[in-house]
């Protein structure tokens, strides 16, 4: 029988992930978010963990959420190249989607940036669809999102 998926997303997770936050933002409460983060964590599953991570990164982080998008962006780590994307490590950005997913929605720019790099090193699947649903219309500059294009054959 093979192992659940979860137990590739262990604790060293949010270990690693409070690793590269205090990189990027030194007064990060390291201990607090680990704490937070662990709580009850071995009775979830892979996506819920992901989802506690994310909680406590939204507990941890300022409050100002462009700010906390900022220390996120900084943070991550080097970009990953096609061949690399093999494994569950690229897994421990999963909090990060969530958290640009629940807390960006209202700082539009600073969230396409954060997906923007995450997707350099993951997806942002899980967090572009909430954007998508809201900003339905919205014109971006350069990209042709939310532009509605003619196409002859």
């Amino acid at each position: 029988m093979a192992e659940p998926l979860k137990n590739h997303f262990g604790p060293s997770v949010a270990t690693s992930i409070a690793d590269m936050i205090v990189t990027a933002y030194p007064a990060f409460d390291r201990e607090r978010f680990i704490e937070l983060s662990l709580d009850g964590f071995d009775d979830l599953e892979l996506t819920p963990r992901a989802h506690q991570i994310s909680a406590a990164l939204a507990e941890t982080l300022p409050e100002d959420r462009e700010r906390a998008m900022t220390i996120i962006t900084a943070s991550l780590g080097p970009e990953i190249e096609d061949a690399e994307l093999t494994g569950m490590e690229v897994f421990r950005y999963l909090p990060f989607v969530f958290f640009v997913a629940e807390h960006g929605l209202d700082h539009f720019e600073d969230a396409m940036t954060t997906q923007y790099e995450l997707t350099k090193r993951f997806t942002a699947e899980f967090s572009i669809r909430a954007y998508l649903e809201r900003y339905q219309t919205r014109p971006s500059a350069g990209c042709g999102y939310g532009r509605r294009t003619t196409t002859h054959t």
